[in-house]
């Protein structure tokens, strides 16, 4: 039998070239598939890559220093107010942070004798109005003390601010916003 008397029937020769191309066609979609999978599960890896809020938030807070005052306003940028209230909940569970009052933490200053020191009255001001985003000035015997007129340590201590009056109790002492007007 040779080569030319073979002959070649075209319905077999269709179905062959019908089943060819299927397989070229599955193999197309299997190469979809894969490449869909690998970009879906490079997506995964990218996400579980990116640091926590809490990561973040606690690397912030490191850069600042020990004796920093902080609202979470400080953080907005970090991810939604849920996540960074959960975050700072959860450093102070870790007592990494510590709770001054509500919506008002510190980055605390540690002393080997003395243990944690309290906050500085005039950096939870500061924090204090930066979250209102009002102008605060010391005034009274506070004032007095800064300027070295003094060397009394007043238990109250007062801001000038353009804000509504209230105070604010830290530990055993007080800050007291007194509302004024600006002067020229």
């Amino acid at each position: 039998m040779s080569i030319n008397s073979l002959t070649i029937h075209p319905i077999t020769t269709s179905i062959f070239y019908e089943k060819q191309l299927l397989f070229v066609k599955f193999k197309v979609f299997l190469l979809l598939i894969s490449q869909k999978h690998a970009s879906f599960c490079e997506k995964q890896r990218l996400i579980r890559m990116r640091p926590s809020a809490e990561t973040t938030i606690k690397n912030r807070i490191t850069e600042h220093g020990p004796g920093w005052c902080f609202t979470p306003m400080h953080f907005s940028d970090l991810g939604s107010d849920a996540s960074i209230r959960k975050a700072l909940s959860q450093l102070e569970k870790q007592k990494f942070i510590r709770r001054l009052a509500r919506g008002l933490y510190d980055y605390p200053k540690k002393h080997n004798t003395l243990g944690v020191i309290p906050p500085d009255l005039n950096e939870v001001a500061r924090a204090i109005a930066e979250k209102d985003g009002v102008l605060i000035q010391p005034a009274g015997a506070h004032a007095a003390n800064l300027v070295g007129l003094s060397t009394q340590v007043p238990g109250r201590v007062i801001f000038l601010t353009e804000a509504a009056s209230k105070k604010v109790k830290i530990g055993n002492q007080e800050i007291i916003f007194k509302k004024t007007t600006k002067k020229n």
